[in-house]
C-alpha cells in the first residue's frame, strides 16, 4: 500500500519451485536428499523424526516471469511434464505433488528496492530485501536488520532519521548477501548445466571427506560476517 506494486522491485532469478509435503516413506531422518539434472532439481527433506517429508521440485526457466500467474492445475501439469523422465524417486514425488493439499509454487526472486522507508513506514526482512532461498541468508539478514532498525528507532527522536541510519548501516550487508547466488559456486540447489552439477557433486564429496574448499568458504564467511553490529544497550 505504501510502495505500490511489487513488480518494479522484483528480480526474477530464472527458476520456479514447487513445495509440498508427503508421507515420509523414504526412511529419512534429520537429513535431505537432492536429485539433480541440468535445469531440474528434486529435494526431499526430513525435519528430525518427522512422519512427513518436505519436498521441492524446482526447475530453470528461460525467461523471467511475465507476471501471468499460472493456475494450480497448470503449474502441476507444467512441473509433471518437465520431470516426466526423472530418475530416482522423482515419479513418486510428482504423483505426491498431484495429491498434496499444501502445494505452494512461485518464482525464485529477490526484492531490490531503492529505499526501504516512506514517511513513517519502514520495511524489514523479505518485504524489503528478499534474497531468495538460493542465498541461504534470508532469516539471518532479516534478524540483523530488525535488530538495527529497533536500535536506531530507540536512538533517534525522529523516525525519518532512524530509518536513514538503519538503511545506511544495513544496505551494504544486505546487498552483499543478495549477490551470493550470482557468485561462482554460490548455489548448490538448482543448477542449469551438467558442468555445474558435476562441480557441485565434487564439492559435496570433498565435504563428506572433511575437506572444505577453504578459499570459497572464507569468501562466503566474509560476506556473512561483514557487518559489525552496534551495542544499542549502552
Amino acid at each position: 500500500m505504501a510502495f505500490g506494486p511489487e513488480e518494479p522491485f522484483r528480480l526474477d532469478l530464472g527458476f520456479t519451485f514447487n513445495f509440498f509435503s508427503m508421507p515420509n516413506d523414504l526412511g529419512l531422518s534429520h537429513s535431505a536428499i537432492i536429485y539433480s539434472e541440468p535445469g531440474r532439481t528434486a529435494v526431499a527433506m526430513a525435519v528430525r523424526e518427522s512422519p512427513q517429508l518436505f519436498v521441492m521440485l524446482a526447475f530453470a526457466t528461460d525467461k523471467p516471469s511475465s507476471g501471468t500467474r499460472l493456475s494450480m492445475e497448470e503449474q502441476i501439469e507444467r512441473t509433471a511434464h518437465l520431470f516426466s523422465k526423472g530418475g530416482w524417486e522423482v515419479p513418486r514425488l510428482v504423483e505426491a505433488m498431484r495429491h498434496a493439499d499444501d502445494l505452494y509454487f512461485d518464482t525464485v526472486s529477490q526484492i531490490r528496492m531503492p529505499h526501504w522507508s516512506k514517511g513513517r513506514v519502514a520495511l524489514v526482512g523479505d518485504s524489503a530485501f528478499a534474497p531468495s532461498f538460493l542465498s541461504g541468508q534470508g532469516t539471518s539478514i532479516a534478524i540483523v536488520a530488525a535488530y538495527v532498525l529497533a536500535g536506531e528507532l530507540a536512538s533517534h527522536e525522529d523516525p525519518a532519521d532512524a530509518f536513514a541510519a538503519y538503511e545506511r548501516m544495513v544496505r551494504p550487508f544486505v546487498e552483499a548477501n543478495q549477490d551470493l547466488p550470482f557468485r561462482e559456486g554460490g548455489t548448490s540447489i538448482i543448477l542449469r548445466t551438467q558442468e555445474e552439477v558435476d562441480a557441485r557433486n565434487r564439492i559435496f564429496t570433498s565435504l563428506a571427506h572433511g575437506n572444505i574448499p577453504r578459499e570459497q568458504d572464507d569468501s562466503i564467511r566474509k560476506v556473512h560476517n561483514s557487518l559489525r553490529l552496534p551495542d544499542y544497550e549502552r
